[in-house]
């Protein structure tokens, strides 16, 4: 089927979809890299973890209940 594109079009586009699924592939593994290298994902994780928890907690307990102590 022809739409009426030009094949420069068609070019640039495959291209650009190569490159950018480069791209995104090379970002996925540096980022596996840095979240393996010396602990850092895990702390990462860890801190986000006791931050959501510390925020959790804190609305949890802001308005008091009658029958709490």
């Amino acid at each position: 089927m022809d739409t009426g594109k030009p094949l420069t079009y068609t070019v640039y586009r495959g291209v650009w979809s190569i490159f950018h699924i480069a791209l995104v592939g090379l970002l996925v593994v540096i980022g596996m890299v840095w979240y393996n290298t010396d602990h850092t994902g895990d702390r990462l994780v860890t801190e986000w973890w006791y931050t959501l928890w510390n925020v959790q907690y804190a609305i949890a307990n802001a308005i008091p209940f009658p029958w709490g102590n």
